[in-house]
């Protein structure tokens, strides 16, 4: 995996980051101000922050969309909170 700016990806921690900019050859800053290699591992401080999958925009917006229904709209959290995604009633 290389790293683009203003791409999604996934930490080993579960976190969602972006990839705010490109400082100098191979040094990549993410959107909460933590660097990476080319290949998304962070190798200034120890921690669980390596990136282990691009997320696809699109998929990041689904999942946004779903986050956003979850707390909007009851009926979307019932179908969350018992796995009916994609079923009918």
């Amino acid at each position: 995996m290389k790293l683009k700016v203003r791409e999604f990806y996934l930490t080993e921690d579960g976190r969602i980051i972006k990839i705010a900019d490109e400082r100098g050859k191979d040094l990549f800053l993410d959107s909460d101000d933590y660097f990476y290699n080319e290949i998304g591992v962070n190798e200034i401080i120890n921690t669980n922050r390596n990136l282990i999958a691009h997320i696809p925009k699109e998929l990041h917006y689904r999942i946004c969309e779903m986050i956003k229904n979850y707390h909007t709209d009851d009926k979307a959290k019932f179908h969350i909170d018992n796995g009916y995604i994609n079923r009918k009633e």
